[in-house]
């Protein structure tokens, strides 16, 4: 499996992403969230997209160097389009208006609508967090996607409908929670067809409606399952709730029948953003002893049977990002045929192998 170290992988995204038509910011912006992706152990949203990402520009489904403009703005609440441009660049745009409305209202929120893939939810609270303040982020497909089949349900009806939400902390990362409200992100299915692996449980349903763990059986007119098994309804709850504040109150569109042969025309992965100034409730640096506090009392916890340690929320992502930054990236030898791919068809130099 080839490695390659953060920062040249990183380099190449960039080039590859401008090479495509993106402006040199945005580019750098992208690519950066993009290769964090990989660092934090989640390849789904990582380099493993490249390919696509480019793809969808020479179709016409990402439009590089789109503005992101605001269409409603308030001391509290701001709604931007961004114009089919890349996610990732839209979403951190957006981010940073959440950031400095909190500064002067302690609350606020931003919708974003008209934007492809953004990639890892988790890097936008992360942000907020290094900001000194809280952030929660949530996101749908913007209405043609619904592959995930709803609580005693057997076809798709909703999207992943991710969430997040992070707070600044004295640890080595953020406290962090970056999740699906599925068993897992769909990128996944990716990886695991790439590795060759099945699904460690029944987190889909093929066709017919029935439990399988072979990520063939989603390709092949499945749907993914909300996280649960049992008590799947809580995932399922979790999931409305984000399709509500993601596409109705962001404006960003809602699952719904629709004809679309190719949903990829019209998806659009919309967030809800909130950024918490907590400075109005403590100092800073008091939120981030009593969340230090709080942290060791529950990694104070003796290890269950089969577990070594308890983690916080975004301890091991904070972990894998200081180890790959150390050791370097490490890519499945189908991501790593493809890079050259792209190097290849745009000109450029490929990453070297660390």
């Amino acid at each position: 499996m080839p490695t390659v170290n953060a920062e040249v992988l990183e380099k190449f995204a960039n080039q590859a992403i401008r090479a495509a038509g993106a402006p040199e910011e945005d580019a750098r912006i992208t690519a950066s969230i993009i290769v964090d992706s990989n660092l934090t152990g989640h390849e789904s949203h990582g380099v493993v997209a490249l390919p696509r990402y480019l793809g969808f520009i020479k179709k016409g489904y990402i439009v590089p160097g789109a503005p992101t403009e605001v269409v409603r703005d308030d001391p509290s609440f701001t709604l931007v389009n961004g114009n089919r441009n890349f996610g990732h660049i839209v979403t951190y745009r957006a981010t940073q208006i959440a950031i400095e409305n909190a500064r002067k209202s302690t609350i606020a929120c931003v919708g974003t609508q008209n934007v492809r893939h953004i990639g890892r939810v988790g890097a936008y609270p992360e942000m907020i967090a290094a900001a000194g303040m809280g952030g929660i982020i949530c996101a749908n497909g913007g209405g043609p996607i619904h592959n995930v089949v709803p609580y005693g349900g057997s076809k798709g009806r909703l999207g992943t409908n991710p969430i997040a939400m992070a707070f600044p902390s004295d640890l080595d990362g953020p406290i962090m929670l970056d999740m699906a409200t599925t068993f897992h992100a769909a990128g996944k299915v990716t990886v695991y067809q790439r590795l060759g692996k099945e699904f460690p449980d029944d987190w889909i349903v093929d066709s017919e409606g029935r439990p399988s763990n072979d990520p063939a059986d989603l390709r092949a007119g499945g749907a993914m399952r909300t996280l649960g098994g049992e008590v799947g309804y809580k995932g399922f709850g979790l999931s409305f709730f984000v399709e509500i504040l993601a596409g109705i109150v962001a404006r960003n569109g809602y699952v719904q029948a629709t004809q679309d042969e190719n949903h990829y025309i019209n998806m659009s992965n919309g967030a809800f953003i909130m950024a918490i100034n907590c400075e109005p409730f403590l100092p800073l640096e008091a939120l981030k002893r009593e969340i230090g506090e709080l942290t060791e009392w529950v990694k104070s916890s003796p290890p269950a049977e089969g577990f070594d340690e308890v983690l916080y929320p975004g301890e091991l992502e904070a972990r894998l990002r200081k180890q790959r930054q150390r050791d370097g990236v490490p890519l499945d030898e189908t991501t790593w045929s493809e890079i050259l791919g792209l190097a290849k068809e745009y000109g450029i130099q490929p990453p070297e192998v660390s």
